[in-house]
């Protein structure tokens, strides 16, 4: 039975207090999409009403080159896309049979408990980031001016959906399709610089896709190479190449550079026994011969390394709530959340024998020096 379709009252329908992104190119595109006063919801309508809504209030909706101009100055985020999983194991649906999957979409795509579902997804994954009212990539999808869907954009920089005029002119509204609206430029405008992440994503290939809700753990390895400028990079190429191994970690630091190779929500294949509860950095080094607090440019000089993973860790322990605290063998066994080793996941579950990034009982890790880089 199809659902009912959710479409947003247009005198509901207002501007995010998030307000305006200037753009580089004239005018500005509001940071968020427009928000429903009645759901809370971000505002649901055909590209019809959501272009005569934007034009009442003398804005219009934005071109595709002007959704561009956004997410190149956006605080990215992945696409909440439905169904789910979790909604066709709920459902009864197998994920295999295609006709099925296709006939549940259509079904619920219009639903307000799908509009529900997507735009809590979005708030999650934004409080993950740290969201301080940023303008935001990959809210939905959106109507562009001149009845165009604008799609979503990868981690990778690439568009999973070309603007497409598939519903131009109709009053068609689903699940994911939001907009933005555009003004002309006023008075005391400034553009703002374009957000730069602190790492490069290169998608691991091995890895297990969720949604998680929490993470209890941040997991610390050494890739097992001498240090150099580059090698982290590789390390990355070679989770997303043809040939990877059975394993992935969520980022890889060098002293050069940082490569997100896993969204945090989902699961990395590095530490059996904390995947599922952990996030996995690789830290370019060896447990044996890195002199982890040594400066330097030297192959065995780490404190390059550590000053770059401190960094990321500290920011994965503010988005996740993370406790700032080491954890050994006993403490994991124990359930307690905190910064952990693959040597202490290996001694606490016997599920390998790696003892990376500092030997067995982290010997050679400086926990100390580490801590207070991480706490800043």
């Amino acid at each position: 039975m199809t659902a009912l379709a959710y479409v947003s009252r247009a005198g509901a329908c207002g501007l995010h207090s998030a307000g305006w992104l200037v753009l580089p190119s004239g005018g500005a595109i509001s940071r968020l999409p427009i928000v429903d006063a009645d759901t809370k919801l971000f505002a649901r309508l055909s590209c019809v009403a959501a272009d005569a809504w934007a034009r009442g209030k003398g804005w219009r909706l934005p071109s595709v080159e002007e959704y561009d101009g956004l997410h190149s100055a956006a605080l990215f985020i992945a696409p909440c896309t439905m169904p789910t999983m979790a909604q066709l194991a709920a459902a009864g649906v197998a994920a295999n049979n295609v006709k099925a999957v296709d006939a549940f979409r259509n079904a619920n795509m219009r639903s307000l408990a799908w509009c529900q579902e997507h735009d809590a997804a979005v708030w999650d994954r934004l409080k993950a980031r740290g969201w301080c009212e940023e303008s935001v990539s990959n809210a939905g999808k959106h109507w562009a001016n001149g009845g165009a869907i604008y799609g979503w954009w990868r981690a990778d920089g690439s568009k999973i959906q070309n603007p497409s005029n598939a519903h131009k002119g109709s009053q068609h509204t689903d699940y994911a399709t939001t907009f933005h609206v555009w003004r002309p430029a006023e008075p005391g405008d400034k553009v703002e610089p374009p957000k730069v992440e602190p790492w490069t994503h290169i998608q691991a290939r091995n890895f297990t896709p969720a949604e998680r809700k929490a993470v209890d753990l941040v997991v610390l390895h050494s890739t097992e190479n001498p240090i150099r400028r580059g090698v982290a990079r590789n390390v990355a190429q070679w989770f997303a190449g043809a040939s990877a191994p059975q394993a992935s970690s969520h980022y890889v630091v060098g002293p050069d550079a940082v490569y997100r190779c896993v969204e945090e929500r989902s699961v990395a294949w590095a530490a059996p026994g904390a995947n599922r509860q952990g996030i996995q950095i690789e830290q370019v080094g060896q447990a044996a011969k890195t002199q982890w607090n040594r400066e330097g440019e030297g192959p065995e000089d780490g404190l390059p390394v550590l000053r770059r993973s401190a960094e990321l860790v500290r920011g994965i322990c503010e988005r996740w709530s993370i406790p700032v605290e080491p954890l050994n063998a006993a403490d994991l066994l124990a359930g307690k959340r905190g910064i952990t080793t693959h040597a202490a996941v290996s001694a606490a579950w016997k599920k390998s024998t790696h003892v990376d990034p500092g030997c067995g009982g982290d010997v050679r890790w400086p926990w100390e020096l580490y801590l207070s880089l991480v706490r800043g």
